[in-house]
C-alpha cells in the first residue's frame, strides 16, 4: 500500500503490484504530479479499512484533503507521526478547485470516448441491415454528434426538412426538435459525422463506412482536447 501526494498537496491512498507504472499512470489521468510520501508492504489488504476511515477528507475519487488535520490523522494512523515528510504544501483552493474542473472534463471525455468506441464497434461488425436498425444508427449518431461534443455541433447541421418522411428528434434537455439526416444512407448527411476542420470533400466508398470514419475522427478530436 502506498500513500502518494501530488503537487497541489492532496492525498492518495492506494494498493498497486507495480508502483512505477501506477504512479505514472496516476499522473497522465489526473493531469498532476506526484511524490510518494510512505510505502507498506504488509498493508495492502487493509486499503479499504484506512480509505473508509480517511472518508470525511475526500474530495474526488480516491484524492483526499491535504490539510493539517487530514495529514494529522493519516501520518498518526500510517506513518510515522510528526516526523512524517509531506513533499508538498497545500495549494490555495482556487488552484484546487481549477485543477478539479479539468480532471472531471478529461474524465468524462474518456468516458464519453469509450461509449463512442462501442457504437463505432458495432457499426463495424454488423453492417447496414434494414430500415429500423438504420433509423436507429443515425439517432445515436446524433446523440453522439449533441451529446458527446461540446460544441453541440448538432446545431451546425442544416435544419431543412425536405421530405414527409423526415423524423424529428431531440437530445438531452433541449426543448426543440430536429430534422434527424439520414446519417446511414445519403454521403452528404455522412459528412457531417466529421469535425468540420476533418471534414472530406467527397467520399467514395458507402455512408455507413464514411460514419464509421467520421465517428473515429471525432472521437480523437474530443480526446485531443483534453
Amino acid at each position: 500500500m502506498y500513500i502518494i501526494q501530488n503537487h497541489l498537496g492532496l492525498i492518495k491512498i492506494g494498493k498497486t503490484r507495480q508502483l512505477k507504472i501506477r504512479l505514472g499512470r496516476i499522473e497522465r489521468d489526473d493531469l498532476c504530479t506526484v511524490q510518494l510520501v510512505s510505502l507498506h508492504q504488509d498493508k495492502g489488504d487493509e486499503e479499504q479499512k484506512y480509505l473508509s476511515h480517511f472518508e470525511p477528507y475526500r474530495l474526488v475519487g480516491e484524492w483526499l484533503d491535504g490539510h493539517d488535520r487530514a495529514r494529522k490523522d493519516i501520518a498518526d494512523h500510517l506513518c510515522s507521526g510528526p516526523a512524517t515528510q509531506w513533499p508538498f504544501q497545500p495549494a490555495s483552493d482556487s488552484k484546487i478547485a481549477k485543477w478539479l474542473d479539468e480532471v472531471e472534463a478529461k474524465r468524462s471525455a474518456i468516458s464519453k470516448a469509450k461509449l463512442s468506441q462501442r457504437f463505432i464497434r458495432k457499426m463495424e461488425n454488423f453492417y447496414e441491415r434494414d430500415g429500423s436498425w438504420n433509423l436507429h444508427c443515425d439517432w445515436k449518431i446524433g446523440q453522439i454528434i449533441w451529446e458527446y461534443d461540446e460544441e453541440h455541433s448538432y446545431q451546425t447541421i442544416p435544419q431543412k426538412i425536405d421530405s414527409i418522411d423526415t423524423t424529428l428528434v431531440s437530445f438531452g434537455d433541449v426543448d426543440l426538435r430536429f430534422p434527424l439526416p439520414k446519417f446511414t444512407a445519403n454521403i452528404s448527411d455522412a459528412l457531417l459525422t466529421w469535425p468540420e476542420s476533418e471534414r472530406p470533400q467527397r467520399w467514395s466508398g458507402t455512408a455507413w463506412d464514411c460514419c464509421i470514419e467520421g465517428l473515429k475522427a471525432r472521437r480523437n478530436n474530443m480526446l485531443s482536447r483534453h
